[in-house]
């Protein structure tokens, strides 16, 4: 350890992949929860199928906004 700033290189890369990650993880919740949202249909329970489809409208909004504040925005997600 020669300096302070060397230390901190590979941690702050290791932060940047987990930020990258982030958002997609949200992206794959919205994908979850519309699929569960069109078997709740599928059997009839519409209530549950809604609330499903309100949780994936919320995690659509709030994946595209993380990844600006963390600049992770891909070609797909623009």
């Amino acid at each position: 350890m020669i300096d302070g700033q060397a230390a901190a290189r590979p941690r702050a890369r290791g932060i940047r992949r987990g930020a990258y990650l982030l958002p997609s993880l949200f992206t794959m919740g919205n994908m979850v929860f519309g699929f569960y949202a069109i078997i709740c249909g599928l059997h009839g329970t519409f209530r549950r199928g809604s609330l499903f489809i309100l949780l994936a409208a919320a995690l659509d909004s709030v994946d595209g906004r993380i990844a600006r504040m963390t600049g992770t925005e891909s070609e797909f997600g623009k």
